[in-house]
């Protein structure tokens, strides 16, 4: 399941402002406390990944309340934190683009992640907006998918 962090209300600025705000929300992902949330990866602007959550040994808390047609199991599933993997990419699609670098590391990490896990289908790699529709909006608007497809299949 692709994500995006959201942002503050002034994006970052600059590049240490960026690296500023990836650390405080890994900070923020990887933090066990009553309002648990994580993730298994987070891409930052540059393009750097980041493992959260071992994907082969842990469950990430990443999908909340979901339920979506499930192309793999041809069925509705409603647990997708079970189900899936949790890839956060550092900004706001609804608001800013991705960086190049980032796009170059979603589909570098999900066709490594496929390699490792031979159950991830193309057609089960969904958006938080499509397991959770009307409550969630991300990865976004401005989200790629034909940019990220061509990455992720390209020789």
């Amino acid at each position: 399941i692709i994500h995006h962090t959201g942002l503050p209300d002034a994006p970052p600025a600059d590049a240490p402002a960026w690296q500023r705000f990836a650390l405080s929300i890994s900070a923020w992902l990887s933090k066990k406390d009553d309002a648990y949330l994580s993730a298994h990866f987070q891409i930052n602007r540059d393009g750097s990944i980041f493992q959260l959550v071992d994907p082969a040994t842990h469950e990430a808390f990443h999908a909340g309340k979901s339920e979506a047609w499930n192309p793999c199991a041809r069925k509705i599933s409603d647990d997708w934190n079970r189900l899936a993997l949790g890839i956060e990419l550092l900004g706001d699609g609804n608001r800013l683009d991705y960086s190049p670098e980032q796009y170059e590391a979603l589909a570098w990490l999900t066709r490594d992640l496929m390699r490792r896990f031979p159950s991830i289908h193309p057609q089960a790699i969904l958006g938080h907006e499509q397991i959770a529709p009307g409550r969630k909006f991300d990865p976004g608007a401005r989200f790629d998918w034909l940019l990220f497809f061509r990455g992720l299949f390209r020789d």
